[in-house]
């Protein structure tokens, strides 16, 4: 499903893989979304910190410098709200608890369908 007839939701992606990170916008974009790209927390982090409006944190939770488990309670404690996707080839990891992050948080495991991502996107943000 498409976003039409109003301003589009804004997500940030923070994703590691400039491959994958590029591809996943470039879906996310098809979609209707508007999408702030980071290559890792601490840069998604900035990128939150500059903007106000944003709806949606899709995440890998490993990355250098700042992990998508680190990121996403930072980012929660500004905006409790803020639905969180995370994506990662270690959700099978019982070192990765990604649990107590509370609120509205899904997880997808990679490799994934764009189809999938499209499913998760829409099922969070209520569409």
């Amino acid at each position: 499903m498409t976003v039409a007839n109003q301003q589009a939701p804004t997500v940030i992606l923070a994703e590691d893989e400039q491959t994958l990170r590029a591809l996943l916008s470039k879906q996310l974009r098809y979609l209707g979304y508007q999408v702030l790209e980071a290559g890792d927390g601490l840069e998604a982090l900035s990128v939150f910190e500059q903007n106000s409006e944003v709806d949606l944190l899709i995440t890998d939770i490993m990355m250098p410098s700042m992990g998508g488990i680190e990121l996403a309670e930072r980012v929660r404690k500004k905006n409790p709200d803020l639905p969180i996707i995370f994506i990662s080839g270690y959700l099978n990891d019982t070192n990765l608890d990604f649990t107590k992050i509370r609120g509205r948080t899904l997880s997808l495991r990679k490799p994934f369908t764009l189809r999938v991502l499209a499913d998760k996107v829409e099922e969070i943000l209520g569409e």
